[in-house]
């Protein structure tokens, strides 16, 4: 079967990373969107297997996305994509859907290996394999895995009541009204000494639970007893087994991550952490700068040109001194930025490239993959140029720190990519 991958982000360097990382596997189709909206159309009109959803995007976040997606689609497998130590919003995606969550910036050891079981758990989850021995009255199709209770004194019955309503919350409505119907008969049942087994059962869609063995009250006087004080709960009755059926409002399951091994500076962790509650405005920013910082934007679009260059150039020629050109110029674009103090911590994510890229030797420089480096580079550089004309050019822009943490996430994801790292053998088996 086919995959089709979609990777939802409004940064095009992220989804251009994603892209590249995907290439190594045969038999994938990707899809791209920039935003929550967007995403949703793509999953309304085509059979998406696996989803990378970035958090915060314009328009429709990640978060109202998974929602809506999870309202039609049940099969999709989301992974929230997530911004180093934003476990609010990482843990509010599990909450609506996301049923794991890959932190930015992404390693690529790690996501290959992540993504390698994402595809067997889609491989799986098409395939139907059903239990037709199931216990409840409703379904024969339900999952293999059922979870039975057996019951035969009241510390047993203690211990399923607890199970339902403190260590375990569904996600169905008037479950507590079945456990207290099972809890009730479960009571006549022990003081006749009659064992009984409780199985919940799942479908793609419900939740069923049965009670079996109710041989100390017959059937049309348990069904009185159900209409009676819980009429809105469904259920069936048949030869001593009670079964009662719930519809799921969502179904997730969360899956343990392992961290992304990755060492940030206080000042890096700091702009990834920001959140800017005062936000200033392109306008706003322009009014207040003095004239000759303002000059300074003209230099960064001659540097961006030169940038650009130079990027190409290398592609050309992999040398030395081609990258040590690259560097320069970013050098000297990141002490413009520097002089417009409002945006430091835009320098930072510049800064952070330029340190990765200095001491790169010959010997290094030969293992990186010019057309990937070229990419993300231009990618990179992209960003850049649209920030400046956002904010000096249309000035539209709400806030001018947009581009902070996005842009320092970017530069990290180039040295995580092209950085030559060592695969730990006793790693191989991991679990997720």
């Amino acid at each position: 079967m086919k995959k089709k991958i979609l990777i939802v982000d409004d940064n095009q360097n992220n989804l251009l990373t994603l892209d590249i990382l995907l290439e190594d596997f045969e038999n994938t189709e990707i899809f791209t969107a920039t935003n929550g909206k967007e995403a949703i159309e793509i999953c309304q009109q085509n059979q998406i297997h696996i989803i990378f959803m970035d958090i915060m995007m314009p328009i429709m976040d990640g978060i109202e996305a998974t929602k809506r997606i999870r309202n039609f689609d049940k099969k999709a497998l989301i992974v929230a994509v997530t911004a180093l130590d934003d476990e609010d919003s990482k843990n509010i995606m599990i909450k609506y859907g996301a049923e794991d969550y890959i932190i930015k910036p992404i390693d690529s050891i790690i996501f290959k290996k992540r993504f390698e079981k994402y595809l067997e758990l889609v491989d799986y989850r098409y395939q139907s394999n059903y239990d037709n021995e199931a216990i409840n009255l409703f379904n024969k199709n339900v999952f293999n895995r059922s979870l039975s209770f057996r019951i035969f004194d009241n510390i047993s019955l203690s211990e399923f009541w607890e199970y339902f309503l403190t260590d375990n919350s569904k996600q169905v409505n008037n479950l507590t009204d079945c456990i207290r119907v099972i809890y009730v008969l479960g009571q006549i049942s022990i003081k006749n000494n009659q064992k009984f087994n409780v199985v919940q059962e799942e479908s793609q869609t419900h939740l069923y639970i049965t009670q079996t063995n109710l041989t100390s009250i017959d059937d049309k006087s348990i069904k009185r007893i159900v209409l009676k004080n819980y009429p809105e709960l469904t259920f069936a009755i048949h030869n001593n087994t009670l079964s009662f059926v719930f519809l799921k409002q969502q179904n997730t399951t969360v899956m343990n991550s392992p961290s992304n091994q990755i060492e940030l500076s206080e000042e890096e962790q700091k702009v990834l952490r920001i959140s800017h509650e005062n936000t200033i405005t392109s306008e706003e920013f322009l009014n207040t700068t003095p004239i000759n910082l303002i000059d300074k934007i003209e230099e960064l679009e001659h540097i961006e040109d030169k940038i650009d260059l130079s990027i190409m150039n290398f592609e050309k020629d992999t040398r030395q001194d081609n990258l040590a050109q690259i560097v320069g110029y970013l050098s000297i674009y990141n002490n413009v930025i520097n002089e417009l103090i409002e945006f430091q911590n835009l320098s930072i994510g510049i800064n952070s490239l330029i340190k990765f890229l200095e001491p790169l030797n010959e010997e290094k420089i030969s293992k990186l993959n010019a057309r990937l480096f070229t990419s993300l580079m231009l990618s990179v550089l992209e960003d850049l140029s649209n920030w400046r004309d956002t904010i000096f050019i249309k000035q539209d822009a709400k806030d001018i720190h947009y581009l902070d943490s996005s842009l320092l996430n970017s530069c990290l994801q180039i040295e995580n990519i092209l950085e030559d790292k060592e695969i730990d053998n006793d790693n191989d088996l991991e679990l997720f």
